[in-house]
C-alpha cells in the first residue's frame, strides 16, 4: 500500500510520477485483501479519464466490501462530483460526514455537490455545522468562502476568505478565492496588489495562482497584450500536465478575444496533446473544434468533433456530451441552420448544472454556452431570448470568473439590444459598464470609439 499512498500524494500534486507509483501498486495488488485490491485498482484506473468507469466500479466494490473504507468512498464522492453526478456524490458525501471521524475535505466535497445541484442553503448549513465544531478550521472557512462566492454573496465570501488566510496564510486555493472575489467585485487594483503580496512565496501552485490572478485582472480591464504575455509565460514554466493544458486553453481564449484565431488554434492543439487522459481533454477538443469552425474549416472541425463524441461516450459524465451538443449547435449556426443550432444548443444547456463549479484548472461551461445561445437567438430574430442569456452572463458569479472577455462583451451586446428596443436609459447603463472595463484597453476598440463618439463615458 506504500506505492498507493505515494500515487495519491503525487496525483494531488498533478505530478506525472504518480502514474508510475499507481502502476507499481497495481503489480502487487493480488497479494492484498479484496477491499485493498479494489482500492488500488481504482486508484490506478483513475489516472486516465478513459478508465474512469473502471475506477468507479473498483471503488464501489471496495465500499461494498467495507462501507467504512473512507478513502475509497471519498474518491467516489470526488469523482462523481467532478463528473457532475451530484446526487450520487451526495449519497457518498453524507455517509462520510456522518462517520465516526469525518475527513474535513469530505465536508467541502459535499458542499460543492450540494451547490452543483442548486442546494446552496443546504451547503451553507453543512459548512456552518463544521465551523461551529471547529471555529478555527481553515478548510471550513475556505469552503464557506467558495460557497458564498458561488452564491454571489461577495461581502460574505471576502470575509470568509480573509479569515481563512489569517488561519493558514499563503495557500493557493484560498488565494484563488480571494483574487476571484476581488475580480467579481470589480476591485482590479486590490486583485493585483494581492498577487504582488503573494508573488514572493515560492510554492509552485501559488506561483501559478498569482500569475492567473494578474492575467484575469488585466483581461477584465481589456489589457489583453499584458494578459497574453502572462498566459504564455505560464505555458512555458508549468511542467507538462493537465495544469499546463489548462493554461494553454486560457492563452487560446485570449488569442480568440484578440481575433487571433490561428494562434488560438495552435494553443488548443497543444492543450489536446498535453491534456490527453485528463478531464481537461474534453475542453481542449471542444476549443480546437470551435477554432476550426471560426476559421471556416468545417471539415476539420467535424473531425475533431468526432473525437469529442467518442470521448463523451467513454467518460461517465455529462460534460463532454454537453460540449458535443454545443459544438454541433455552433456548426449548424456556421452553416446557416439556425433552427438546428438552437435545438442543439438548448440540448446542451439542459445538461448544465444548476450552478457552475470551478475546479482545479477547469472552468464551468455556462458562460460560453449562454453566449452561443444569445448569438443564435439574435440571429433567429429572438431579441428578448438573446437578452435573457446575456443577462445570465452578466448576473452570474462563479460561472464568469474565468471568462472576462465573454462577460465584458455581453455588457456591450446588452446595450445594443436595449438600444434596438428603444430603451435608451438601460442601453446607456450597459454601455457605461462596458466602458468602465475596456475604455483604456486594447480590445473591441471600434465599440469603444463608437460609444465615445456618442458622448458615453464610464459611470
Amino acid at each position: 500500500m506504500a506505492w498507493a499512498k505515494l500515487a495519491t500524494t503525487f496525483r494531488n500534486l498533478d505530478r506525472p510520477a504518480g502514474r508510475e507509483h499507481a502502476a507499481r501498486a497495481l503489480e502487487g495488488a493480488e497479494r492484498l485483501l479484496p477491499r485493498e485490491r479494489h482500492y488500488v485498482e481504482g486508484l490506478w484506473a483513475s489516472y486516465d479519464v478513459r478508465r474512469w468507469p473502471q475506477a468507479i466500479e473498483a471503488f464501489e466494490r471496495a465500499v461494498e466490501i467495507d462501507p467504512r473504507h473512507y478513502a475509497a468512498r471519498q474518491n467516489l464522492a470526488v469523482m462523481l462530483s467532478v463528473l457532475e453526478r451530484y446526487d450520487e456524490s451526495v449519497e457518498h458525501g453524507e455517509a462520510l460526514v456522518s462517520g465516526e471521524a469525518p475527513y474535513r475535505g469530505s465536508y467541502a466535497t459535499l458542499a460543492e455537490s450540494y451547490s452543483g445541484r442548486g442546494d446552496l442553503e443546504r451547503a451553507e448549513d453543512l459548512l456552518q455545522k463544521m465551523i461551529r465544531r471547529r471555529p478555527d478550521d481553515f478548510v471550513g472557512r475556505c469552503a464557506l468562502g467558495r460557497l458564498y462566492r458561488r452564491w454571489g454573496k461577495l461581502d460574505d465570501a471576502l470575509a470568509s476568505f480573509t479569515l481563512a488566510e489569517s488561519l493558514q496564510p499563503g495557500t493557493a486555493v484560498n488565494f484563488a478565492g480571494l483574487c476571484s472575489t476581488h475580480l467579481l467585485r470589480g476591485e482590479w487594483r486590490a486583485a493585483l496588489d494581492l498577487a504582488a503580496e503573494h508573488e514572493r512565496l515560492t510554492e509552485p501552485a501559488l506561483k501559478v495562482a498569482t500569475a492567473e490572478c494578474r492575467m484575469l485582472a488585466k483581461l477584465y480591464r481589456g489589457h489583453s497584450t499584458e494578459a497574453l504575455a502572462i498566459a504564455e509565460e505560464l505555458t512555458r514554466w508549468i511542467p507538462i500536465s493537465s495544469f499546463r493544458a489548462s493554461a494553454r486553453l486560457r492563452a487560446g481564449r485570449i488569442h480568440r478575444a484578440r481575433g487571433e484565431l490561428e494562434a488560438a488554434l495552435r494553443q488548443t492543439r497543444l492543450a489536446r496533446q498535453e491534456g490527453r487522459g485528463h478531464l481537461v481533454e474534453g475542453q481542449a477538443l471542444f476549443s480546437a473544434a470551435r477554432a476550426e469552425l471560426e476559421l471556416g474549416r468545417l471539415a476539420a472541425a467535424g473531425e475533431v468533433g468526432e473525437e469529442l463524441r467518442i470521448l463523451a461516450e467513454v467518460v461517465p459524465g455529462v460534460a463532454d456530451q454537453r460540449r458535443y451538443h454545443h459544438l454541433r449547435g455552433l456548426a449548424a449556426l456556421a452553416e446557416g441552420r439556425t433552427g438546428d443550432a438552437l435545438a442543439e444548443l438548448e440540448e446542451a444547456a439542459s445538461l448544465l448544472g444548476a450552478r457552475g463549479i470551478r475546479t482545479s484548472g477547469r472552468e464551468p461551461d455556462h458562460v460560453p454556452l449562454w453566449a452561443s445561445l444569445a448569438k443564435a437567438h439574435r440571429e433567429a430574430g429572438h431579441s428578448r431570448r438573446a437578452a435573457d442569456y446575456l443577462e445570465r452572463i452578466v448576473e452570474s458569479s462563479e460561472e464568469r470568473v474565468g471568462y472576462p472577455a465573454e462577460y465584458v462583451k455581453s455588457l456591450y451586446l446588452l446595450g445594443e439590444l436595449r438600444e434596438e428596443e428603444g430603451d435608451a436609459a438601460r442601453a446607456r447603463h450597459y454601455y457605461e459598464l462596458f466602458l468602465a472595463h475596456w475604455k483604456d484597453g486594447d480590445l473591441a476598440r471600434p465599440w469603444v470609439s463608437r460609444l465615445e463618439a456618442a458622448g458615453i463615458s464610464p459611470p
